[in-house]
């Protein structure tokens, strides 16, 4: 299935090709190295919530074509 997912700072996206039972874990890697940024720093929310590094795509409602977003935290601000 395809995802989108949408950078809350500066809006871009990126299209990714994923299994429903990969984890948000599995999905914050694929983004880290596409934007070359640790995965620890990535937060990723689906319909407002942070979803859990270890909760699969299906166990989180995530099917094709949704958008999740994405967050970067900084440290100290």
């Amino acid at each position: 299935m395809k995802i989108k997912i949408v950078s809350a700072i500066g809006g871009d996206t990126l299209d990714l090709k994923v299994d429903p039972l990969m984890t948000i874990g599995d999905v914050k890697k694929m983004v880290a190295e596409k934007k070359k940024i640790p995965p620890s720093t990535i937060v990723v929310t689906f319909h407002t919530r942070e979803q859990p590094d270890n909760t699969t795509l299906k166990e989180a409602g995530i099917s094709d074509g949704d958008k999740l977003f994405a967050v970067t935290r900084t440290l100290g601000g």
